[in-house]
């Protein structure tokens, strides 16, 4: 990668970031971006830099450097989410789908309990990766989920067009509408199996979900790191 242009600059956050910005406004792009991934490198900070570095990678279509600036901001956090998300994105930008499904997945994962707040891009990322690999059926696994995060505003029309497109493409079983079923959970003894057909494998699996119901969604692919909710073969 190229020298910074700050490489004589002290570590002075706020500085750095307003010249950033401004060499980037001025079309320095990637001098900007070469600037931001320098710094934190040499002083250890700001992360946000990280961020803003990829973001100018990735407006460049320079998918290689996003690629590495994001594997300094996974080396330093490895629990953000939104580094995942970037990386994922740069990778799919890179044409390396499966490693991009991974880091989707793992964006998804960490971004914490309640999976609602989580955008719809990483999972319009995904599904999109899923199709470039000629796996249509999977792809709709992503849309799938963010939909079942909130039904009653999620399930629309757009969405649908969206999951029936995969479905054509991959000539899968489709679900032509959404039937929602619960499964009331009473007590710790209580063990609720269900015949269900996981990744191509049939069998009898116990529901195991920690919560007091389940939703689920008929005939929709289960992606493999969407196993969601865990399914314990008896």
């Amino acid at each position: 990668m190229p020298n910074s242009p700050f490489g004589n600059a002290p570590c002075d956050q706020k500085s750095v970031a307003d010249l950033a910005l401004a060499l980037d406004k001025l079309g320095y792009r990637r001098e900007a971006a070469n600037g931001l991934y320098n710094f934190v490198r040499d002083c250890g900070a700001p992360l946000t830099a990280l961020n803003q570095s990829i973001q100018i990678y990735l407006k460049l279509t320079d998918y290689a450097n996003a690629v590495e600036v994001a594997d300094e901001w996974i080396r330093r956090t490895p629990s953000d989410h939104n580094a995942r998300y970037l990386r994922g994105v740069a990778l799919e930008g890179a044409g390396d789908f499966q490693r991009a499904l991974v880091d989707y997945s793992d964006a998804v994962e960490l971004f914490g309990a309640d999976k609602k707040g989580l955008s719809s891009r990483v999972f319009l990322h995904m599904a999109a990766a899923y199709a470039a690999l000629k796996r249509f059926c999977e792809a709709t696994a992503p849309i799938n989920m963010w939909v079942a995060l909130d039904p009653a505003t999620r399930d629309t029309s757009q969405t649908q067009k969206i999951i029936a497109d995969y479905e054509r493409q991959g000539n899968c079983a489709s679900a032509k509408e959404f039937h929602q079923e619960r499964f009331p959970l009473r007590g710790q003894n209580s063990v609720v199996t269900v015949k269900a057909e996981i990744n191509g494998v049939r069998g009898l699996f116990i529901l195991d979900t920690g919560a007091s119901y389940l939703a689920v969604r008929r005939a929709s692919p289960i992606a493999p790191r969407y196993q969601r909710p865990r399914l314990r073969s008896c």
